[in-house]
């Protein structure tokens, strides 16, 4: 689930986020990714996701693969720009609160 929720952060923002703790790559790896024709970018920092045609949509793939055997893939496509709803600043999100919902197995528990 964490997968599929950044996904769709990434395409909303149209932000790649950085990858947490990678300050060099092991020296095999980027002798790897140097040796091929396609490039790989593994930021270290939060960067604007870029595109050569802006009527293109962007498009995410996840893979999650569990303890038993389990294996799930899912493909996310950013939504078209009219159906898009605005980012809520910080300072927006805060004059309004933030709704919590809290369940337990009856009313005496909540």
């Amino acid at each position: 689930i964490a997968g599929v929720i950044k996904a769709v952060l990434v395409l909303g923002h149209e932000n790649v986020p950085p990858n947490i703790g990678l300050q060099t790559l092991n020296p095999l790896i980027d002798k790897t990714i140097q040796s091929h024709i396609f490039s790989v970018k593994l930021p270290t920092e939060v960067e604007p996701i870029t595109k050569e045609d802006s009527g293109k949509l962007l498009v995410a793939g996840v893979s999650s693969f569990g303890y038993s055997g389990t294996i799930a893939h899912a493909v996310i496509q950013q939504a078209p720009a009219d159906m898009r709803r605005s980012v809520v600043s910080k300072t927006e999100e805060s004059k309004h609160g933030v709704l919590f919902l809290f369940t337990g197995q009856g009313s005496q528990h909540i």
